[in-house]
Formats: structure tokens, C-alpha cells, sequence
């Protein structure tokens, strides 16, 4: 009897497909080696029994060093396989290992008793704990990184060796990191799916610089897929577990016509598009975030046709600040320099809904409050990111997009608010 296909969704983090075996990655349990501080007497010190502060902290000093090591590999692999910008995630990881301040109240745990495996967890955990309930995108990938550095501190001091894969897979698991990223890139790795992850995370960058198909919120995924037959359609957003014959047959097809197509498209970037009648057109690019800038600019892109904006308020529990937004905004301008970049303002509605703006039902969503008539009902979120884009308009060549307009009053409304 054959198995039925089971279908999960996610939201595309790249567009790809990928068809291999699952698996699935279990998040470690970050178990101490030794007790706390305060039931440790001050001749037992450490993980390996009856040792002074001055072992543990040699123990401490040489996991940082391999992490150090790992961090600088990892970004001269990412150089080699993506860009400067998504590889200066390592460069920054080695900064913050490197951190003065954090080697100090690491040592500061240390002399209170407890052991190197000990201190860096409880560091950490205060560390992590600034970061726990904010909704700002910055630090939320801010606490990431401090997680993941925790997780490779943690994995030299311990003598964890990272996984080899001899055969090709796609990865399942509750989130990934950037550095499990580079890991698994140097074996077959071939696509993720997580129970979490945004768009706009380091790991959703890497994968878009990298080229990985990618799903991410997709939270149907559980330990017991290990093993199991997976197409990763990273157009749709969908995941197909135990295709049959026919299936697998369409997707390969799909697959071969795609690799076509992105070579003989690779081999017209950067030509001059002109018209039969020999005049010369632009082709500008659309894009959702800083990565796509890059894929424009190394495409030969003439500039950003639409930078849909709607895609940074979304999968998450809070607007962006003005802060965050200026940021985005003023890197893309910086990559595109004299290029033009359209940004539509936020255009919220139909399918793109978002949990911290309260919208009603209506009957034909597509034409209903959205657009310009939300962001004139929304006026703070609205002015917001009016401040973001003007700030942000001093780095680059700018233009502003305003949606679904349908009166001349909507227009009129928004120039009072932009002046």
C-alpha cells in the first residue's frame, strides 16, 4: 500500500527546489558540567573535578579561541559563496567573541566558583535576557547571534564535533542559525525547514545569497519526519513528504527546466536591453529586503522598480520601529547608489495581514481597506515610515510609491502628512 502524500506549508524564504531525505535536527539541551557557584566548595572548581579558577579559565580561553577559528572560517567560506554583507555576520560574531567586557564577567563567574562551561552559560543567559520579549527586528537577530555563540562556545568546550554528511539532505528544525548554515553548506546540503525563522533573519540572508530553497513558519514539522522523502518546492511555500512516482517525476522535470533557465538568464546579466527598434530600456528589479538590493545589483539591474515595504511588518508580533526602518531603507539606497529605488509604502491587506493591526473581515478584501486607506487609517505606523524613507532619502536616489489610490483626496491627504 503506498504511503499518502503529506503536504506542509511555509513561507518561501527562496525560490528553488530541492528533493532529498530528511533530517532532522533536535535542539540540543544546554546541560551544565558542574553546579552553580554557591553549592561548589572553593577547591572543586571545574568539570574535570579538583581544580583551581586559573585550569577553568585556560579551559575558557581555549573554546573561545576555536570559536574565534570557526567564526573566521565560516566568513571566508561565506566570501567565497556569497557576498562582503552576508559574510560580515562571521566577522561580527568574532567581534563580539573577541568582547573584552564578555571575557571579564565570564572569568568574574569563574572566581565565584563555577566551572568554564558553567560560566558561559550563565553569561549568556543574562545576556539573552535583555533580548527576550522585545518585537524589534534588529534585536531579535541581536539575540540570535548570542544564541548561536553560545551553542559553538559551548560545542569547543565541550569537544563536539559538527556533523558530516555524506549523503544529500534537507534540514528540518525549530530554527536555524547562520552558522549551522555554513556548516552544513560544505557537505549536501540542499534546502531547510523551520518551526521558526523570519524572512528578514541572518539565516533567511545567507540562504538568499547562497541560493538555498528555504521554508521557514512552517509549524506542521515534527523529529518523526526523519528519514522521509522531501520535494522542497521553494516557490510555492509548500513541502511534500513521501511523493510517489509521478510526483517525484514532475518536480525533477520542474527542476532540470529551472537550472536551464537560470543559466541562460545568467549569461544575458549585465547586457545592454535594447529594443528592436534600437531604443534602450531599463530593467529594474523587485525586491523585499537589503538581499534582494544585492541580487539586483549582481543581476545588472538599472535599479529597484518596487521595494515592497509591507514584508517588514509582517511575521511579527510589533511594527518595526522608525529606527529599524531608516536602517533598511538607507542600506538598500547605499547599495544601489545613483540607481533609482521605488519604495511602496506599507500596502497591508487582502493576503498580507499582520496580528497587531486589527482587520475586519470584509467581502472582497482585495479592494477593501488596504493600500493607501490603510495607512492613512493606521497614521502612526504611516508616519512613521514617512520619517524612515526621508531620513533615509539623503543616501541615495529615492522614489516613494503610494497604493491602491482611488481618489484624488487620498493623494492630497498623504502630501499634507509627507510635507
Amino acid at each position: 500500500m503506498c504511503k499518502k502524500i503529506e503536504l506542509l506549508h511555509g513561507i518561501s524564504v527562496f525560490p528553488g527546489i530541492a528533493i532529498g531525505r530528511i533530517k532532522y535536527r533536535l535542539e540540543e539541551e544546554q546541560e551544565t558540567f558542574s553546579a552553580k557557584p554557591e553549592e561548589t566548595s572553593k577547591d572543586k572548581l571545574g568539570a574535570s573535578g579538583t581544580i583551581f579558577p586559573e585550569n577553568e579559565i585556560h579551559i575558557l580561553e581555549r573554546a573561545i579561541e576555536q570559536a574565534i577559528e570557526k567564526e573566521n572560517t565560516f566568513y571566508k567560506r561565506a566570501l567565497q559563496e556569497t557576498d562582503k554583507d552576508s559574510a560580515s555576520i562571521f566577522a561580527f560574531h568574532a567581534l563580539i567573541l573577541k568582547d573584552v567586557e564578555l571575557h571579564k564577567m565570564m572569568c568574574q563567574e569563574i572566581q565565584k566558583g563555577g566551572s568554564a562551561d558553567f560560566a558561559i552559560q550563565s553569561v549568556f543567559s543574562a545576556q539573552l535576557a535583555h533580548f527576550s520579549d522585545s518585537d524589534d527586528m534588529y534585536f531579535r537577530e541581536r539575540k540570535r547571534d548570542l544564541e548561536d555563540l553560545r551553542h559553538i562556545l559551548l560545542s569547543c568546550l565541550r569537544g563536539i564535533k559538527d556533523d558530516e554528511e555524506s549523503t544529500p539532505f534537507i534540514l528540518m528544525g525549530e530554527d536555524l542559525s547562520p552558522s549551522d548554515t555554513m556548516r552544513y553548506r560544505k557537505n549536501t546540503f540542499l534546502g531547510f525547514v523551520t518551526r521558526e525563522g523570519s524572512l528578514f533573519s541572518h539565516t533567511a540572508i545567507l540562504s538568499r545569497s547562497i541560493g538555498i530553497p528555504a521554508l521557514v513558519q512552517c509549524q506542521e514539522i515534527s523529529p518523526e519526519m526523519e528519514g522521509r522523502l522531501c520535494i522542497l518546492d521553494g516557490f510555492s511555500g509548500t513541502a511534500f513528504l513521501d511523493p510517489d512516482k509521478d510526483l517525484l517525476e514532475e518536480y525533477r522535470l520542474k527542476q532540470a527546466k529551472e537550472e536551464e533557465k537560470r543559466k541562460a538568464l545568467h549569461d544575458l546579466k549585465n547586457k545592454q536591453c535594447i529594443s528592436k527598434d534600437g531604443k534602450i530600456m531599463q530593467v529594474f528589479a523587485n525586491i523585499a529586503d537589503e538581499t534582494g538590493a544585492e541580487v539586483a545589483l549582481e543581476n545588472g539591474a538599472d535599479g529597484i522598480g518596487l521595494f515592497r515595504s509591507e514584508f517588514l511588518y509582517m511575521n511579527r508580533n510589533a511594527a518595526p520601529s522608525e529606527e529599524e526602518q531608516f536602517l533598511l531603507y538607507r542600506e538598500v539606497l547605499e547599495k544601489m547608489k545613483e540607481k533609482e529605488v521605488v519604495v511602496r509604502v506599507f500596502d497591508i491587506g487582502a493576503d498580507k495581514e499582520v496580528p497587531y493591526l486589527l482587520q475586519e473581515k470584509e467581502k472582497n478584501p482585495a479592494l477593501g481597506i488596504r493600500g493607501i486607506r490603510l495607512c492613512l487609517r493606521e497614521r502612526a505606523l504611516f508616519k512613521a515610515q514617512i520619517r524612515a524613507l526621508l531620513r533615509a532619502s539623503l543616501y541615495g536616489n529615492l522614489s516613494i510609491l503610494l497604493p491602491m489610490i482611488s481618489s484624488m483626496e487620498e493623494v492630497l491627504e498623504t502630501k499634507k502628512i509627507i510635507e
